[in-house]
């Protein structure tokens, strides 16, 4: 999810102006007809483990490319396709994007195939081509073909090399050096990649590691996309369809069921109004502004450019996909959490955790429980419910003082995860 595409959706899908296009940097050692200077190398490159490393890529059952070193990013880089779910650029170069779960459909590639020597990506029946064989070539996606630029070979020290050879230069696909871009929100960074002299650059930029075992996607079977996902939508909801399985699903699910690998709640069953005042909230500043809401502010990112007009229909959409009870990951002593609820929650949540409009109090029940945990923590040290416009968050805010420990939240969404299966 990032702004350019939002750009590209809100013009095609919404038909909206005032989407400010994000620039992206492109390689300082690419130019059309000339050789740029080398990158700078560190003077004491970093030693490597190489064990793990030998792997033979009929052992690669398809799925993330992944950089050797982390560099400046804990989760570590992977292959990556620009821009994100039904708004995948397939027309940009490959870059590395901070590594999502396998499986994912614009970061799963296959090695030798359909070809010997070819890296294939199944999701869009592409293969990464390089722009020409020379430093700073970039590589693209394309038709799959027998053209030299699509030989790529996997040697045991990790490096992605070119072949033929140019000369008697061998190039590999390396990492830029420069500092990851943030792409979405504080916990997604970007950098290009490109093809460069094998010998003249850290190994630390041109070691991949491919995960053995990893489940591969299905060769492509001549449609170019899946059906979009989502639930069954009448006509008039189909921009705001496209939108959200654009923009959200990747994090929330097409069908708006969550992620905890991703830190992103489920959405469906919750009530539309207070979906739609999150969302303007969010966009406004209101939520996810605050120091230390990382995942906040993540969702702040994502939304700050999306018109909070179309609150009110990204919450309807919602409304149609299908109800099924969050699983229940949080336990705890059940007999406790119902006192508290019962004392501190009920009044305004309901006695069934369903949550009252007129109150201005949301759904809990068969949510999920991680999120609730986590929202309660945030209204307890301050990290939502401060901001002067949120009067609700304020209300929140003060019931949790009256919680002394984190035992008493847990307890409390352990009985919430009864209500759920009433």
């Amino acid at each position: 999810m990032y702004r350019r595409g939002l750009c590209l959706i809100l013009a095609t899908l919404m038909t909206m102006g005032g989407c400010q296009q994000q620039t992206r940097s492109t390689s300082p050692h690419s130019t059309a007809d000339s050789v740029s200077p080398a990158p700078s190398v560190p003077s004491a490159p970093r030693a490597l483990t190489l064990a793990d490393l030998d792997i033979k890529t009929s052992d690669f059952k398809g799925g993330n490319i992944q950089l050797k070193d982390p560099l400046d990013e804990d989760e570590y880089y992977c292959f990556d396709v620009f821009g994100f779910g039904a708004n995948a650029q397939t027309v940009e170069p490959l870059s590395v994007h901070t590594c999502k779960p396998e499986g994912w459909r614009d970061a799963t590639f296959q090695m030798d195939y359909p070809k010997p020597g070819q890296i294939y990506l199944p999701a869009y029946d592409l293969c990464a081509q390089a722009t020409r064989i020379e430093r700073g070539a970039h590589i693209m996606l394309e038709t799959c073909s027998d053209t030299p630029l699509q030989q790529f070979i996997y040697r045991a020290d990790g490096t992605l090399e070119m072949l033929p050879r140019h000369g008697r230069d061998a190039f590999c696909v390396v990492v830029h050096p420069a500092d990851g871009i943030a792409t979405g929100g504080p916990s997604h960074l970007r950098r290009e990649v490109y093809i460069y002299n094998c010998d003249r650059i850290d190994a630390a930029l041109k070691q991949w590691v491919l995960p053995s075992g990893a489940p591969a996607l299905a060769p492509h079977d001549g449609i170019k996309l899946a059906p979009p996902a989502g639930p069954p939508i009448p006509p008039e909801m189909g921009p705001i369809a496209g939108l959200y399985q654009a923009v959200c699903s990747g994090c929330h699910g097409s069908n708006g069921e969550g992620n905890l690998t991703l830190q992103s709640p489920k959405l469906a069953g919750q009530s539309e109004w207070y979906l739609a005042r999150s969302f303007e909230n969010y966009t406004a500043g209101i939520l996810g502004t605050r120091d230390g809401d990382r995942w906040g502010s993540q969702m702040a990112y994502h939304v700050s450019d999306l018109p909070s007009s179309i609150a009110a229909d990204l919450a309807a959409y919602i409304q149609l996909m299908p109800d099924e009870p969050a699983a229940p990951l949080v336990s705890g002593n059940v007999a406790n959490g119902k006192q508290i609820y019962d004392e501190y929650c009920a009044l305004c949540h309901a006695d069934d955790a369903m949550g009252l409009q007129a109150l201005n109090s949301p759904r809990l029940a068969g949510m999920s429980d991680w999120y609730l945990l986590r929202q309660m923590h945030k209204f307890k040290d301050g990290r939502r419910g401060a901001h002067e416009q949120d009067i609700y968050g304020a209300q929140m805010a003060a019931i949790m003082g009256d919680l002394d420990t984190d035992q008493h939240m847990i307890d409390v969404i352990a009985y919430v995860n009864t209500l759920s299966s009433r």
